[in-house]
């Protein structure tokens, strides 16, 4: 359909609200994530990418930028794929969002553990029979090695930042 197709489309402000690929109000999001891929070398992001940016940066909007872009690549690409949503990434994500802000010391797993299963994720960690980072292989276009070192670098400049 033509709604599938312009889920394709990569994303350009303010091209991409004024054709209502997106909404206005997920601008912000798409222009972080779009600085964001610019930053990691990546070309720009598609509606669908910046879309599940941008839901999941409104349920989680303090959670460390490379954990919300790790869990919308996963929801953006895993259905599409064919393959589940892996369990607890409800959780995960409801663990790095404002509870655990409003609930400091209430039994919340550390953010590096919350890191640790996005990445297993993203590499298929939770599916039998799956080598390491397909998403990341399919999707990018370059080894996933590769990938996940640049953005082990971005991380890390992250937190000396913070």
């Amino acid at each position: 359909s033509e709604e599938q197709k312009r889920q394709h489309f990569l994303v350009f402000w303010p091209g991409s609200m004024e054709v209502d690929a997106l909404p206005w109000e997920a601008s912000a999001a798409a222009l972080e994530l779009l600085a964001y891929r610019n930053d990691i070398g990546e070309d720009r992001p598609n509606h669908r990418e910046a879309l599940w940016f941008w839901r999941v940066t409104q349920a989680a909007p303090n959670a460390p930028l490379s954990f919300r872009y790790g869990l919308s690549i996963i929801l953006a690409w895993r259905p599409a794929m064919g393959y589940p949503i892996p369990p607890g990434l409800e959780m995960a994500l409801a663990h790095a969002g404002p509870y655990r802000q409003s609930s400091p010391g209430a039994g919340i797993p550390p953010m590096d553990d919350l890191n640790e299963r996005v990445q297993d994720w993203l590499g298929f960690a939770d599916i039998d029979g799956h080598g390491p980072d397909p998403v990341i292989r399919v999707y990018f276009g370059q080894e996933a090695t590769e990938f996940l070192t640049a953005r082990e670098a971005l991380n890390d400049t992250e937190d000396q930042n913070e």
